[in-house]
């Protein structure tokens, strides 16, 4: 598998929401063309960021003590949401729209995988937002900490 980056081809802006619903804080990494780690930042515990991006630009959220990657992401306009219960749940951001307005009960067209399912079990429920076949969407995590320029 080859090293996560961001694409130099993409042009295509976006808008990312972090949200991070654990008890801690995480650290927020942007990956350059290069595939090394741009920090932008800490997201402390119950809040949230939104990022302009671009499609093809590479993100990853790692535990701010430890440093182990939680999630990664590449692709369109989304919210990435890391839970209390260590779940990553990726919704387009019409989902995540559709999501808040709903409430707790609402179902959205949302995919939702746990630590174990990004680590490449192939399983968890998938969606109409499913991006993995093209290459988009909640990216298998590496064991290593980022590379820091």
């Amino acid at each position: 598998m080859d090293e996560l980056k961001s694409r130099s081809s993409s042009n295509e802006p976006c808008l990312l929401r972090f949200r991070n619903d654990r008890a801690a804080a995480v650290l927020l990494w942007w990956l350059d063309h290069e595939g090394k780690a741009v920090s932008y930042g800490s997201l402390p515990a119950g809040t949230s960021v939104d990022q302009s991006t671009y499609t093809g630009h590479a993100w990853r959220l790692c535990d701010e003590t430890t440093g182990v990657p939680l999630a990664e992401y590449v692709g369109a306009s989304a919210t990435v949401t890391l839970r209390a219960d260590g779940s990553v749940r990726v919704a387009s951001t019409e989902a995540a729209a559709l999501d808040d307005a709903a409430g707790p009960s609402g179902e959205t067209p949302a995919f939702e995988l746990g630590l174990e399912d990004q680590e490449g079990s192939g399983e968890g429920e998938q969606g109409s937002d499913d991006k993995q076949s093209s290459g988009e969407g909640v990216l298998p995590q590496s064991a290593a900490a980022p590379n820091v320029l």
